[in-house]
């Protein structure tokens, strides 16, 4: 068991998962904080992020912190439901404009898809839900706007591609 932590100098973020899933989010993390992965919102100003202003944690913190958080596993990942501000969670969209497909992760609500490709605005209106599984035992779980019967996602974990079929709902389900 492995422990990953975020922290900034007033919050924290402590979440515990075994020991591959940690290095695969550790790595994932890193990456999009790092700015590979383009459709992930980057700082307002990367000039106020230094790493030298973040003061060292307490174990006390340490201990209070995980007194209260739950156990979370990454290999099951929800998206979180519209509400009046916007989607979040792991989104699948495909610019109305170019066809160009992203798939990314927001934490803050959208109520559009600004696109990489073409620059066009999508508005994030009536998502459906596209769950993938993956034959390494992953689930994942996003929103999405395709109406093709098939649509396919890589696996966040070992890169594998998924393939999901479109049910009488417009929501997607793992092909097995």
């Amino acid at each position: 068991m492995n422990k990953l932590t975020i922290k900034t100098n007033d919050k924290a973020l402590t979440v515990r998962m075994s020991d591959t899933d940690a290095e695969v989010w550790f790595g994932t993390l890193c990456r999009a904080l790092l700015g590979d992965y383009a459709d992930i919102a980057a700082p307002a100003s990367a000039d106020t992020a230094d790493v030298a202003d973040v003061a060292p944690a307490t174990a006390d913190d340490e201990l209070e912190a995980d007194a209260q958080l739950p156990v979370l596993t990454p290999s099951v990942a929800p998206a979180d439901d519209a509400d009046p501000q916007g989607y979040k969670g792991f989104l699948h969209i495909k610019c109305k404009t170019c066809g160009e497909v992203a798939a990314y992760c927001v934490n803050h609500p959208r109520i559009e898809h600004s696109c990489q490709a073409c620059g066009a605005a999508t508005p994030l209106l009536d998502l459906h839900k596209a769950t993938f599984a993956c034959e390494c035992g992953n689930k994942w779980v996003y929103r999405t706007n395709e109406t093709d019967r098939m649509i396919e996602q890589a696996c966040l974990r070992c890169g594998a591609p998924m393939t999901a079929e479109q049910d009488k709902n417009g929501d997607y389900w793992p092909l097995r």
